[in-house]
């Protein structure tokens, strides 16, 4: 498994459709985690990701969504909750799916992969697939950028176990 996978036309326009409609609801952290039968609408996400992840241990999904803003600088998806407590863990996996980008400069996903960096363009209905502890960041951009996240986890978020 490489750092990163990126697929082009990950979803039918039927299934991205579905996706936009929840996602308004998306647009801020969420610091639960969604049991797999409450986040069907995700499941084809989910199922291009378990060819890549073994997500066969995954007991729940955190989810959440940027919508014309980025996050803050480089950094590893962890469980935040446990992070305050200077303990690191990290999911399965983070997934990224781009629902509409109509962006005008820059925007671009780094990822430090360790060997090289990587530099993503966002595309509408691209998903990016990322190993557990890869740093990563957004560059600043202008224009429209509309994008989920969904980190699959082996525990309870804030579970040292």
């Amino acid at each position: 498994m490489r750092a990163v996978e990126v697929i082009d036309n990950a979803l039918t326009f039927g299934q991205t459709e579905d996706i936009r409609k929840v996602y308004p609801s998306l647009n801020a952290h969420i610091t639960k985690l969604f049991n797999h039968n409450d986040i069907e609408i995700f499941h084809p996400l989910i199922k291009i990701c378990s060819k890549y992840f073994d997500l066969s241990n995954c007991c729940g999904y955190e989810i959440w969504g940027h919508k014309d803003t980025r996050p803050e600088g480089w950094h590893v998806d962890k469980d935040e909750i446990l992070h305050k407590k200077g303990i690191n863990k990290y999911p399965l996996c983070s997934i990224i799916y781009y629902i509409d980008i109509n962006i005008y400069h820059k925007g671009k996903l780094l990822v430090n992969t360790g060997k090289k960096q990587e530099n993503i363009s966002p595309r509408t209905n691209r998903l990016v697939l990322l190993s557990p502890k890869v740093p990563h960041c957004v560059e600043q951009f202008w224009g429209t950028r509309e994008v989920i996240i969904i980190n699959p986890w082996d525990r309870e978020l804030g579970n040292e176990g």
